[in-house]
């Protein structure tokens, strides 16, 4: 099955990509970053297209902006026919849409028009799911009643959310175009030109978001957390309240519509109550699963046409799909979040990229992955000579098209250890490590996307052998900065260094310890009893990253 995803960098194209691709389809994906022109850099989602796009098996990636009729029409003549279009592409926020409402009209109502032409003329047997909003609901969830009790707004009796039933209407710019919209995408299944439904989704998360404060909320308040940043309370004292669902069981609703096509049905998605949370909630949470405190600070005045309580009622699609069930609670959701927060985005803080270094220093990244923390390193100090050390042949080959126009960083396809030789590393979707998945260890479990871990044979070589080779090519000089990310081979690697009193060649050490083994705890103890030695601790996040300076510095 060929499917075309719009808005395929982003939080459910995204995950739809992902999705869909793990099950053997062809996937084409169009995006052209508009969030980041709504949102600023913040919100900027070309991290997602590099995560995606180098493990996607069947997916091809193009800049294309559904507003661009032409454009759009010569893809669907270049890619078409599709069996599916799963349309997410959107400009999702209030605010943002109060202020522009001229582009948020042609991104959401004429951007969706285009596509509902094209289809009908070049896939016109394709599946097209639009992802609506409940904000085509606004009027009437807004004038609707609700007790303030404890943390929360709700209802003070029993009360399953609001359901397909409730009345479309919106005041507002935002939920008046995205209603727009979703009337289309319904009128061209009444009318035969397409097999259609429309899915209007309540509180839309998970690890694929790029939040910002205008649009996001577990993301943001995430985020905030997180980095320390200041987090705004708007309006309803912090106790209104959204139900949440996870990005992946939103494709899996997908899944189900496209496998078994109920043309022209309207269905609401969301978390229902058992996934439901109010800011305060969520804080509280966030905090327990984090244990790191929210800043935050409380604004009287709420947030152009925020719900003071949405919570989804979906009775009509579990109906419809009885074998369709939320499989991500909140707290699952937010695990999600947390660990590819901690581990991918946000754990490159400001402490792991500010060193005195220059243009002429020299960086080593030792675990590169896909690049993320040498790219940060280059936005401060663009001309730094860096040698990225990455031994998986996939996260080495993204790291290779990355900084393919950079003469000064240097990709190499092993890692450091103690030894010149190769090893099985056991590798799922975007994890990998030596430590786990062997024989005494815990292993890997099993991802829904990424199903079973594989083992791949990579290379070693010996850490002191490689400061010597380093010394011999650029002559009698030190290495400004290491940093260590290589999940569980750090131990190994700064252990030999240390041994052979190699680590005095590091102006600075920068490490992200693994927790993955019962022995993680005391054998980083021990190597950072050895590391003050030489080295002065700068700063620390116990097994997210800490950092080191060299006593005569």
């Amino acid at each position: 099955m060929k499917i075309l995803v719009t808005g395929s960098n982003g939080l459910v194209g995204g995950a739809a990509v992902e999705y869909f691709d793990a099950l053997g389809h062809t996937i084409v994906g169009i995006d052209n970053n508009m969030r980041q022109e709504f949102f600023g850099d913040a919100a900027d989602v070309k991290w997602n297209l590099h995560r995606i796009f180098h493990h996607a098996k069947n997916y091809t990636p193009l800049n294309v902006d559904i507003r661009e009729a032409g454009y759009l029409e010569e893809m669907f003549q270049k890619q078409g026919p599709f069996d599916a279009i799963i349309h997410c592409a959107a400009q999702p926020s209030h605010d943002y849409a109060s202020k522009n409402p001229d582009l948020d009209y042609a991104v959401n109502v004429q951007g969706t028009k285009n596509l509902l032409v094209f289809a009908s003329q070049y896939s016109p047997g394709a599946m097209f799911i639009f992802t609506s909003t409940n904000k085509v609901y606004d009027d009437a969830v807004n004038s609707e009643a609700f007790t303030e009790i404890l943390s929360r707004y709700d209802k003070p009796y029993a009360w399953n959310g609001f359901d397909e039933t409730t009345p479309t209407g919106a005041s507002n710019v935002f939920g008046a175009h995205k209603l727009e919209a979703d009337k289309m995408v319904q009128e061209a299944a009444e009318a035969g030109l397409l097999k259609t439904v429309v899915v209007r989704g309540g509180c839309l998360t998970g690890p694929g978001h790029s939040g910002v404060e205008q649009h996001g909320f577990l993301s943001y308040l995430l985020k905030c957390a997180i980095t320390g940043k200041m987090y705004n309370i708007f309006g309803y004292k912090g106790k209104q309240v959204r139900d949440n669902i996870h990005s992946y069981d939103v494709c899996t609703a997908f899944d189900e519509i496209i496998r078994n096509p109920r043309p022209g049905e309207v269905y609401n998605i969301g978390g229902g109550r058992e996934n439901s949370v109010s800011i305060h909630e969520a804080i509280d949470l966030i905090e327990e699963m984090t244990g790191r405190k929210v800043n935050y600070n409380v604004v009287l005045d709420p947030r152009n046409g925020d719900h003071q309580c949405y919570i989804t009622d979906m009775s009509k699609f579990r109906a419809h799909y009885p074998n369709w069930k939320i499989t991500k609670s909140l707290r699952d959701t937010l695990g999600d979040m947390i660990f590819n927060d901690f581990w991918g985005r946000y754990c490159e803080h400001e402490d792991t990229r500010t060193y005195p270094l220059t243009g002429s220093s020299f960086v080593w990244d030792v675990g590169g992955f896909r690049g993320s923390w040498t790219e940060s390193i280059l936005k401060k100090y663009p001309n730094a000579h860096i040698h990225l050390y990455e031994p998986v042949k996939e996260f080495a080959n993204a790291c290779a098209y990355r900084f393919r126009d950079n003469q000064d960083v240097r990709v190499l396809n092993y890692g450091l250890g103690t030894a010149n030789e190769g090893l099985l590393i056991q590798k799922q979707g975007q994890n990998s490590s030596l430590i786990r998945g062997g024989e005494g260890q815990r292993a890997m479990p099993y991802d829904k996307v990424s199903g079973e871990p594989v083992s791949e044979k990579i290379r070693l070589r010996d850490i002191v052998d490689e400061v010597k080779i380093f010394y011999y090519s650029y002559g009698d000089r030190d290495i400004d900065l290491v940093s260590f990310n290589c999940e569980g081979g750090e131990y190994a690697a700064l252990e030999r260094l240390i041994d052979f009193d190699m680590i005095k060649k590091f102006k600075y050490v920068q490490v992200q310890f693994h927790n993955f083994a019962d022995w993680a705890p005391a054998r980083r103890d021990k190597i950072r009893e050895l590391l003050r030695k030489t080295h002065t601790e700068i700063f620390n996040y116990p097994f997210v990253w800490e950092g080191w300076k060299r006593n005569d510095l």
